[in-house]
């Protein structure tokens, strides 16, 4: 709000300006409120925790119980099965999730490891039974899943939410890319080794680690739409799966 004093200067400013053809006045209001917040840059997406970091065994079936901190948040999970045979198909299902396979079945020329990527949106926050199902392989010499959980991510679900998605194989240190879908998408990224895992790739943090030498990482950007992603993680060197993703913000 002016004060009365504030109003008469302006006023006689104008009046002694009207002979030189110009006017310039400016209110401004020190007051904050809702003009302030409108102001306000978009929140960016946020970390929440690793939704499942587990190397359960061999095997083509697993279950596990896990919680979601909020519903509407997203969750993007790297399950990979190791065995002489490719499998077929893979499945991730809780009761009231819907998980969606974000990409074929990858497979390692060079080791036994190979890695899908799923997404979902937490419908609640209640603890459930995950499964977790591979066909057409055993999974006989080890089964790995690595889960996180980030906040403030579009709701949608599917390919809106999880907009880029990329997956390769190799030897040595794990290393790809992949295409933003928006702008300030957080990129997700996990390396299923046939060895270890040493360190994250420059810029990123760690997420899930299921305890056998594969982890998961994330960057939080504030990069445009369309930007190719570089991902890495130090490696042993022996075969690796890598799956990369990208999420959307609100």
């Amino acid at each position: 709000m002016l004060r009365r004093g504030a109003i008469a200067l302006a006023i006689g400013w104008i009046g002694s300006g009207l002979g030189c053809g110009r006017v310039a006045f400016e209110v401004r209001s020190d007051a904050g409120g809702d003009d302030a917040a409108s102001d306000a840059a978009p929140a960016r997406i946020a970390y929440v925790a690793p939704f499942v970091q587990r190397s359960p065994g061999g095997g083509p079936t697993d279950a596990f119980r896990a919680q979601a901190h909020a519903a509407g948040n997203a969750v993007v999970i790297q399950v990979s099965c190791a065995g002489p045979a490719v499998p077929t198909g893979v499945s991730v299902s809780a009761p009231g999730w819907t998980f969606t396979q974000l990409g074929p079945i990858t497979a390692s020329t060079q080791s036994s490891e190979r890695s899908a990527t799923f997404g979902a949106i937490a419908p609640d926050a209640v603890r459930t039974a995950v499964s977790v199902s591979w066909t057409g392989s055993a999974c006989g010499s080890s089964k790995n899943h690595l889960g996180d959980e980030f906040a403030m991510t579009d709701p949608a679900g599917g390919m809106i939410t999880f907009d880029g998605v990329s997956a390769t194989e190799g030897t040595g240190d794990c290393i790809g890319s992949v295409r933003s879908g928006h702008a300030g998408d957080v990129v997700w990224a996990a390396c299923n080794s046939q060895g270890s895992v040493r360190a994250t790739g420059a810029g990123f943090t760690k997420g899930a680690d299921d305890g056998v030498g594969d982890w998961a990482e994330y960057r939080i950007t504030g990069d445009p739409v369309g930007t190719v992603e570089a991902v890495e993680f130090t490696n042993d060197n022996v075969g690796y799966v890598l799956s990369m993703v990208t999420l959307k913000p609100q």
